[in-house]
C-alpha cells in the first residue's frame, strides 16, 4: 500500500513537471499571423489595446517639408500583421514622457491608429538608428522616447519591411 501511494506521488510530481515544460516552451513560439508559428519571443495578441480600444490597423506616412505636408501612406499594418501592429502599440504604450518643454524638428513619420469603432489617433514619429520619440497630434506640448528594444523593429516597419 505506501509503495503504490509513493508511485502515486512520483507520477504526480512527473506530469506537473511536464505540464510546466510544456507551458514555458510555448513562451518562446509565436504567431505572425494567428496561427502560424515563427521562431520569435513573443506571443500572439488576439486582442490589439490603446487608450481603451482595440486597434484595427496602423498606417505610416512620410512627412514632408513640414507637419502639413503628409505624403501617401507607404505602409499599413492589419491584424494579421501581429507582432508588427503590436510593435507599434508597444512603442506608444512604453514610451517614456520628456520632462520639461521639447522644441522638435519635423517629424519623419506619420502614425495613423484606426480603432475598430471606427475613429483613430495620429503620432508624429521620430526614428534614428539607436533612437526615436513619438508625440501624439492631439498633445503637441508632451513628447515622449520610445523603448531601445523597439528601435530597430520600428525602422524596418515604418518602411513596409516586414520580418
Amino acid at each position: 500500500m505506501r509503495v503504490t501511494k509513493l508511485r502515486q506521488l512520483y507520477l504526480t510530481i512527473l506530469l506537473i513537471l511536464t505540464f510546466s515544460l510544456i507551458g514555458c516552451s510555448d513562451n518562446q513560439v509565436t504567431h505572425a499571423k494567428c496561427g502560424e508559428k515563427k521562431d520569435v519571443h513573443a506571443k500572439c495578441v488576439g486582442n490589439f489595446l490603446l487608450e481603451g480600444k482595440t486597434v484595427n490597423s496602423v498606417t505610416i506616412s512620410r512627412v514632408g517639408e513640414s507637419a502639413l505636408d503628409l505624403k501617401e501612406p507607404h505602409a499599413t499594418y492589419h491584424k494579421d500583421a501581429s507582432i508588427e501592429l503590436q510593435t507599434f502599440i508597444d512603442a506608444i504604450k512604453k514610451a517614456n514622457k520628456i520632462d520639461g518643454i521639447v522644441d522638435v524638428a519635423k517629424a519623419g513619420y506619420y502614425l495613423t491608429i484606426s480603432f475598430e469603432n471606427k475613429t483613430s489617433s495620429h503620432y508624429f514619429l521620430w526614428l534614428s538608428d539607436d533612437g526615436g520619440s513619438i508625440m501624439n497630434e492631439n498633445d503637441s506640448n508632451t513628447m515622449y522616447t520610445i523603448h531601445s528594444d523597439l528601435i530597430s523593429d520600428l525602422n524596418k516597419y515604418v518602411n513596409g519591411n516586414k520580418e
